[in-house]
């Protein structure tokens, strides 16, 4: 009853604002500038944007062979979500391993990929925050809490291996999310509020005075969150996932010279989440550092050099469930899950003549990780306790050339090769009532090398049209989480390691038109095919039936449970249409919208015949997205729709989850020229949609109405 008086005070006091009068010139003309700027960031087709992640060079798109994406600043205010991983939802060709928002879903089904190359916990499109890997180094999944939309200047995004310039984790694409620089200075602050007992707070403060720039800023959010079993099903046991977060970051930048700038960042993040049961929660602290420079030197070169280390900790308590959900027992502790990444990665790029700007360099990153976990649950107490983990370092070089052969025609090629290598690898058990050794295995250190290239063209062929293609290769290796540390999923699923995994490769190639229509038009269309060899799934052993009992690998497999083990598949093949389209008709009217068609299927499956011809898991075969954007003088109105077609939470393809449609809607009013308010929908209808199924007949769904309203304002 308090949260719906609250919800209902808030729409109240942002509606008497709305109305309250009409701006005066002073915030009009500030308003007018908005709009210019908001239809400059918003365009499908941003030609004169600076992207940095297809080349790794700062290149317009038109110079860009690749399918690139930009998501500016003003899209972003404009948006009704509250993170990163959601407002991706609109990018052509993104997922997550469910449709679960990030504010409440546990972190691994959070694993970002592309052109339908999810399903795994594990993220097959690499995630950069200002140049720097963001996965989680030990599990390879991203914590979006990381980065706070708020301090998100803009999103490039690339589709595909096109970007494999970047190397492992780049298969589907990359994802580069970019921070606001210390340009001016001054101090903002943002206060929300709304359903489900939601508040946030942030705050940045940015100071430059001459070479001299700092940034500090820092969030704090919690949510009570709400039920993610679907209503007919929850049982005693069934409580609120909600979460709980504080994160810091700053920025310092110096400009020692007029041709060398030196850079330094820090982060930290502490998270809590409880986890949809009254036993089971989620806890993740990290920091990381980031230190680099930038040289242009009198020869015409310009060199980048980059190093950066991040520590975690991370701690989760997981249980079965009764299948009746009247009661539920704890299943492992994760109690100690330590992972440190150091890394980092020098370049060299330079115009060797008017045609040509070649780009060499090379990158290394260290990840030494490990899981603690009690586990085997009888009677009172946990009767296992299991260590697992190792080292992993990955190496790599790469050289590209960007050659302007024509006006009218841009040719791109580039090549890659990189070595990966695991070991101290181990995985020990035993019985912590007596000490008992019941599991002892160290694993031989393994290495792989891998060539991977990319070459693409793009023409001009008129004014308003230009053609691009390309073709690339691409790779993934396992990370230690997939090698060494078993996993659980709700629904009674135990997912086994598989220390054999080989590293996924694709093979791709694409064609694609952009094309200016005219009277604020712009359409973009992309057609593109890749295979992906032994790639990494989740493939089903056994189900438990409706009484526990001992499936191999796994163990002991609850009622209704099922055992599942990483394993290579022979062959996924990935093909699809992805469209966007944007028609900006007056100042203040714009609509845009996407399409994606990508049936990925398996077409290879030597161990599992049955599994050739199904959907590959979690992958929507139709999505779409619309945006309606009104912006009169008294706000700015935005409304957002999201489709998503039917898709398998499973490799077998027996448990199919619905489609389904959901509309979020922003109002955003300009009071004066410090103050903002805005009010945020998500999920307007409160449709019901599913977002997984599980064996035991689990279903769970995704967010129901989300309403909140906040201030911003400029001191």
């Amino acid at each position: 009853m308090r949260e719906s008086v609250g919800v209902i005070s808030g729409l109240a006091v942002f509606v008497l604002c709305l109305f309250a009068g009409a701006p005066g010139e002073a915030a009009g003309q500030d308003r007018r500038q908005s709009s210019r700027e908001r239809a400059d960031s918003t365009k499908v087709l941003p030609l004169d944007v600076l992207v940095v992640t297809a080349t790794r060079t700062g290149r317009a798109v038109r110079d860009v062979p690749a399918n690139v994406s930009v998501i500016g600043r003003e899209t972003i205010r404009n948006s009704a979500v509250r993170t990163v991983a959601d407002l991706l939802r609109e990018v052509p060709g993104f997922t997550t391993r469910d449709y679960q928002s990030s504010m409440i879903a546990h972190p691994a089904r959070q694993a970002p990929a592309m052109r339908g190359m999810g399903g795994t916990s594990s993220g097959r499109a690499l995630v950069l925050i200002d140049g720097v890997p963001a996965d989680d180094p030990f599990a390879g999944y991203m914590h979006w809490a990381r980065v706070p939309l708020e301090f998100v200047e803009r999103v490039e995004v690339v589709r595909g291996g096109g970007s494999g310039i970047w190397g492992n984790r780049a298969l589907g694409g990359v994802i580069h999310l970019i921070t606001e620089r210390p340009e001016v200075t001054g101090v903002r602050a943002r206060l929300e509020a709304g359903s489900s007992a939601s508040r946030k707070g942030d705050v940045a403060a940015t100071w430059r005075s001459g070479r001299l720039g700092l940034a500090v800023m820092g969030e704090y959010f919690n949510t009570d969150g709400y039920k993610t079993v679907r209503p007919d099903l929850r049982g005693p046991i069934d409580t609120n996932a909600g979460s709980q977060h504080e994160m810091f970051f700053t920025k310092l930048e110096y400009d020692a010279t007029s041709n060398l700038r030196l850079q330094v960042s820090a982060s930290y993040l502490n998270e809590e989440r409880p986890n949809a049961t009254p036993l089971r929660y989620v806890n993740v602290e990290m920091g990381s550092v980031r230190a680099g420079a930038l040289l242009a030197t009198s020869g015409g070169s310009e060199w980048g050099l980059t190093i950066f280390g991040s520590k975690q900790k991370f701690e989760h308590y997981f249980t079965s469930e009764a299948l009746d959900r009247q009661t539920e027992e704890p299943s492992n502790h994760q109690f100690d899950v330590p992972g440190t990444t150091a890394g980092g990665n020098l370049q060299w790029t330079r115009s060797v003549s008017t045609r040509h700007v070649l780009t060499a360099g090379t990158d290394v990153l260290l990840v030494d990780g490990e899981n603690n976990e009690d586990f085997r649950w009888i009677a009172t107490q946990f009767t296992r306790r299991r260590r697992a983990g190792g080292e992993q370092l990955l190496a790599g070089v790469f050289v590209q050339d960007e050659w302007r052969a024509t006006d009218a025609l841009r040719l791109q090629a580039g090549g890659r090769l990189d070595r990966w290598h695991t070991g101290d690898a181990l995985r020990r058990e035993h019985d912590p009532t007596n000490g008992n050794v019941v599991f002892d295995s160290t694993y031989d250190s393994r290495s792989s090398r891998q060539l991977s290239y990319n070459i693409g063209a793009r023409l001009d062929a008129s004014d308003r049209v230009s053609l691009r293609t390309g073709a690339y290769t691409a790779f993934r290796a396992p990370t230690l989480n997939e090698l060494y540390k078993p996993g659980r999923e709700p629904g009674n699923v135990v997912i086994e390691a598989n220390s054999g995994l080989d590293p996924e490769r694709l093979y791709g190639a694409e064609i694609g038109v952009d094309w200016d229509a005219g009277s604020g038009a712009t359409l973009r269309g992309t057609f593109f095919w890749s295979r992906v060899n032994d790639p990494i799934v989740e493939a089903t052993v056994e189900v438990a039936g409706s009484t526990g009992r001992n499936i191999a690998p796994c163990g002991f497999v609850s009622a209704g449970g099922v055992c599942r083990q990483r394993r290579n598949l022979g062959a996924f093949r990935s093909l699809g249409i992805e469209t966007e389209m944007e028609w900006r008709w007056s100042e203040h009217w714009l609509v845009s919208g996407s399409y994606t068609w990508n049936p990925t299927k398996v077409i290879d499956a030597p161990n599992e015949p049955a599994l050739v011809g199904g959907m590959a898991r979690g992958t929507p075969e139709h999505a779409g997205t619309g945006r309606l954007l009104w912006s009169p003088s008294i706000a700015d109105v935005a409304v957002t729709a999201r489709w998503i077609g039917k898709r398998f939470e499973d490799d077998a393809n027996t448990l199919e989850l619905d489609p389904f449609t959901v509309m979020d809607v922003r109002l955003l009013r300009q009071l004066d020229r410090r103050t903002e308010l805005h009010l945020g929908v998500e999920n307007l209808f409160d449709a019901e949609y599913e977002v997984s199924r599980a064996s035991s007949g689990l279903v769970r769904v995704g967010g129901p109405r989300q309403v909140n309203v906040g201030v911003r304002v400029v001191l």
